[in-house]
């Protein structure tokens, strides 16, 4: 089951942080993920969206501090 979707570890790996973050935001709702043959798979979509969401956050911090 890999496509589309990632290991909890590629996930963590995507979004520069580690592998409790990652099983947070499962947990919280704010990544897509389902469990197959005992893995946890996470949506490849929704890493990215929140990916996305984490750039444009920095890069708003980035702007007020006028870098």
């Amino acid at each position: 089951m890999e496509n589309g979707y990632l290991t909890i570890a590629e996930a963590a790996r995507r979004l520069g942080c580690g592998l409790k973050w990652v099983y947070d935001l499962v947990k919280a709702g704010q990544l897509q993920a389902g469990k197959h043959d005992g893995l946890w798979w996470v949506s490849a979509g929704s890493v990215e969206a929140r990916r996305q969401t984490l750039l444009k956050r920095r890069e708003v911090q980035l702007k007020q501090r006028g870098a």
